[in-house]
């Protein structure tokens, strides 16, 4: 959702980052959110390999900043068993275009 950052503005906007997953996008005043849930698809398990994700971002004229939040449990593993280990992201972002030019940080 995930909002300013790579991942979080591209997703709000509706390009997904995970397979099989259902989006809700919000806009509203130069406001995106966006909410997001991918199913795990591992046999015998809902959670395993699964993800979740919210963003919050402002977009109005050359200013855009935003954030997302994502947790997953995805497959760490090197061989044939599974090991899947929770994990979070948090992330932030922004950028600003000065004529040609576009400032980032996040």
């Amino acid at each position: 959702m995930p909002t300013a950052t790579p991942q979080a503005i591209p997703s709000a906007l509706g390009d997904t980052l995970f397979n099989n997953d259902i989006q809700y996008i919000g806009k509203l005043n130069g406001f995106v959110f966006a909410a997001e849930y991918s199913f795990g698809e591992s046999k015998g398990s809902t959670k395993n390999g699964a993800s979740q994700a919210i963003a919050l971002g402002y977009m109005d004229g050359p200013l855009a900043v935003g954030g997302a939040y994502t947790t997953q449990k995805p497959d760490v593993s090197i061989g044939s068993i599974g090991d899947y280990r929770d994990q979070t992201q948090v992330t932030f972002g922004g950028s600003y275009k000065l004529g040609d030019v576009r400032f980032s940080a996040g």
